[in-house]
């Protein structure tokens, strides 16, 4: 009978016990142990038993069993498919090719993502990879550093501010039909403006056009003093749009009553099309772009977990994006230091220049 000392934690220790109080079924599955349990849970359905590679203990972790194998029986489930349950591909001390779009269980819990990796052993400014979505804030940051003083880029950004103002006004509003046309003639404008510097996609958005006049005030005030209107099919259900009156008093109106029409009006899809010139710009500085990217290199220390067991990654790159899945481009092979209070300091070493990711299994969800 396993004892609490044979597992990495007392956390591990009691999944241990509740999977052995649930088991509905018990499977050998290579290096693991697959605790099928007797329910159901938004947590997952399963427990996965093994030996952590770095202390020898028992680590004991929940996944979802039928999540991807609903069309297989627990006996046809393989080692890789709960490798892929537990969301790795590989331990980091196996033999397998190094590429794009593999999971690495580097320690415990934490996994790396392979996003790209190259066949040469230093980047150039040539690839490819300098435009991908992942590049988008170092991109923005070149751009507010180096190119804030690019005319048609300051031109643009205004009118697109300008532009989104009107149109959060327009889909916000329940306008007569005259109102709508003033309003849209300025959009139109703006867009006329925009088109100049770049061309943008668009969109069809749905606007909400009040088809009859509003009545006249009745003389009476509310108990703030504002003067009440008559209006037709007044509703509070979820289907209601905030309006208010001339002098700005709230009311309901329903956005589907007879006097509130749905209109088709096309806009300029100001992110996507800002986000494309913006590309277009850097790509004209493309040397000094990537320079600038590389000047980013550093000694890093990614810190992954729980507060009180936490991951320590140490490595050289540029740090790409943070929050639960840290991304850092990898200029040139090299060593990764890895520590954690209990599974203590070991080494990987990334082969190729790579863009890569650092999570922890079981969807970002600390279970170590």
């Amino acid at each position: 009978m396993l004892k609490e000392e044979d597992f990495l934690d007392f956390q591990h220790y009691t999944r241990y016990r509740l999977a052995q109080r649930l088991k509905r079924k018990v499977l050998e599955i290579g290096e693991y142990r697959l605790y099928l349990l007797g329910g159901q849970s938004r947590r997952g359905d399963a427990y996965v038993m093994g030996r952590d590679s770095s202390t020898g203990k028992y680590f004991v972790m929940q996944v979802f069993s039928s999540f991807r194998y609903l069309d297989k029986g627990p006996e046809q489930i393989t080692e890789r498919d709960l490798r892929a349950m537990m969301g790795f591909d590989y331990h980091a001390y196996e033999n397998f090719k190094y590429r794009d779009g593999i999971v690495i269980r580097l320690q415990g819990d934490l996994v790396m993502r392979v996003e790209r990796s190259f066949e040469r052993t230093r980047l150039s400014e040539s690839d490819d990879l300098w435009f991908l979505p992942s590049f988008t804030l170092l991109m923005n940051q070149f751009i507010r550093d180096r190119l804030y003083q690019e005319p048609d880029l300051v031109r643009l950004e205004r009118l697109v501010t300008i532009y989104s103002e009107i149109m959060n006004f327009l889909t916000g509003s329940v306008l007569p039909r005259e109102s709508l046309r003033k309003v849209l003639s300025i959009k139109r404008e703006l867009e006329s403006r925009i088109s100049e510097i770049s061309e943008f996609p668009t969109v069809e958005v749905k606007l909400r056009v009040r088809t009859r006049r509003r009545p006249k005030d009745r003389g009476e005030k509310d108990s703030s003093g504002f003067p009440l209107v008559e209006i037709e099919n007044v509703t509070r259900d979820n289907d209601s749009e905030w309006l208010g009156n001339r002098l700005g008093s709230i009311i309901f109106v329903d956005a589907y009553s007879p006097n509130v029409k749905m209109a088709n009006v096309s806009f300029l899809d100001v992110n996507r099309g800002l986000d494309m010139y913006r590309r277009d710009l850097v790509k004209r500085y493309r040397e000094e772009y990537v320079e600038f990217i590389k000047s980013k290199e550093e000694r890093l220390n990614i810190m992954l977990g729980h507060y009180t067991t936490p991951h320590s990654v140490r490595m050289k790159g540029v740090y790409i994006r943070g929050s639960m899945s840290p991304t850092v481009l990898v200029l040139e092979p090299g060593s990764v230091t890895l520590t954690h209070p209990e599974h203590g300091t070991e080494e990987y070493f990334i082969p190729k220049p790579s863009l890569v990711s650092f999570e922890l299994m079981g969807n970002n969800m600390n279970f170590f």
